[in-house]
C-alpha cells in the first residue's frame, strides 16, 4: 500500500467582514460620545430607505440648498426683505456648513444625527433660535417640488418637521403635550388662523419604530387630545386643519402642530411629485 499526500497550493479563503459592520458602529459610539443627542431643540426628521442614509443626509442638504438659490433672485430685489427671507436665512446656514471643516471658528447651525436608534431615518438639528421654523422649511420643499412636478431627491421618501423632543415614557409626553396644546390650541383663536366656518378640525398621528418602552397607543394619542378643549376644537382624521405628529422613535419623542397633513400626503415628497405628474396627464 503506497501512502498518498493530497495537497493543495489554492491559499486559505478569507472571511470578509461586512462592510458596514466596523464603521457604523465606530460612528455609532462617536455619534453619542461627542454629538449627544438634544431633546427639546427643533429640526428635521428626514426618512429613506434603510441603507441609503448617507445618501439620503447629501439630498437634503441639496434641497435646501435648491430653495436658496431659486429663491435669491426674489430676494435680491427687496433688500429689506433680503435679511429675514427664508432663502437668504438658508443660505447663511448652507454657507456655514460648508465653512465648517475649513474655518474651525464656524458655527453648525445645522447639525446631523445619523443614529438616533433605527435606520432609515435621520435628524437634522436647528441650533439656534433664530432659524426658520422647521415646518416653513418643509412646505418649501415641497410646495417647490409640486410646483416644479420633478423630485430631485432619489432617496428621501419624507420630510418630517421636529418642533421639540422628549424621553419617549408617557409621563415625559404628557408635559411636552402640555405645552405643544398651550402653544397652539389657546383660546380664543387668532382671527389670521385657517379654519373652516366656525369649526376647528385637528387630529393626533402617532407613529412609532423601535420603541424601547412599551407604550399604549390610545394613552399616547389622548395625552394630547384630552388637553385641547372640545367642542372648541373637533376631532376630524380626514380633513384636519392641524395634525399633531408624535413620532416615538426608540427611546425619543418628537412632536410637531402642522397643516395641510392631509394635503399634502404626509409631507411624502415622492408621492406628491408623482400625484402631480399623475394629475397633468
Amino acid at each position: 500500500a503506497t501512502n498518498t499526500t493530497t495537497t493543495t497550493d489554492d491559499p486559505p479563503k478569507k472571511k470578509f467582514k461586512k462592510h458596514h459592520q466596523p464603521n457604523s458602529k465606530s460612528n455609532s459610539n462617536s455619534l453619542k460620545e461627542n454629538h449627544p443627542f438634544p431633546r427639546g431643540t427643533p429640526g428635521l426628521l428626514v426618512t429613506c430607505p434603510t441603507g441609503k442614509e448617507k445618501y439620503c443626509t447629501r439630498e437634503i442638504f441639496s434641497l435646501l440648498d435648491d430653495v436658496c438659490t431659486t429663491s435669491s433672485t426674489t430676494a435680491a430685489a427687496t433688500s429689506t426683505k433680503k435679511n429675514s427671507s427664508l432663502s437668504s436665512r438658508l443660505s447663511q446656514e448652507l454657507s456655514d456648513l460648508r465653512d465648517a471643516n475649513t474655518n474651525p471658528n464656524a458655527v453648525r447651525r445645522f447639525k446631523l444625527h445619523r443614529s438616533i436608534g433605527t435606520n432609515g431615518i435621520v435628524f437634522i438639528q436647528f441650533n439656534e433660535t433664530g432659524l426658520p421654523p422647521p415646518l416653513e422649511v418643509v412646505l418649501t420643499i415641497l410646495n417647490d417640488a409640486i410646483k416644479a412636478k420633478s423630485c430631485k431627491a432619489r432617496w428621501i421618501t419624507r420630510i418630517i418637521p421636529v418642533e421639540t423632543s422628549c424621553p419617549s415614557d408617557i409621563e415625559a409626553i404628557r408635559k411636552t403635550a402640555e405645552k405643544i396644546v398651550d402653544k397652539h390650541f389657546s383660546l380664543p383663536e387668532k382671527k389670521d388662523d385657517n379654519i373652516k366656518g366656525k369649526k376647528k378640525f385637528f387630529a393626533v398621528d402617532y407613529q412609532h419604530r423601535a420603541c424601547s418602552r412599551k407604550l399604549d397607543r390610545m394613552e399616547v394619542i389622548n395625552a394630547f387630545a384630552n388637553k385641547i378643549s372640545q367642542p372648541a376644537y373637533v376631532v376630524n382624521l380626514k380633513t384636519p386643519d392641524r395634525t399633531i405628529l408624535v413620532e416615538v422613535i426608540k427611546n425619543n419623542c418628537f412632536v410637531c402642530v402642522v397643516r395641510d397633513y392631509q394635503k399634502l400626503l404626509k409631507f411624502n415628497l415622492q408621492r406628491l411629485v408623482e400625484r402631480e405628474i399623475e394629475n397633468e396627464d
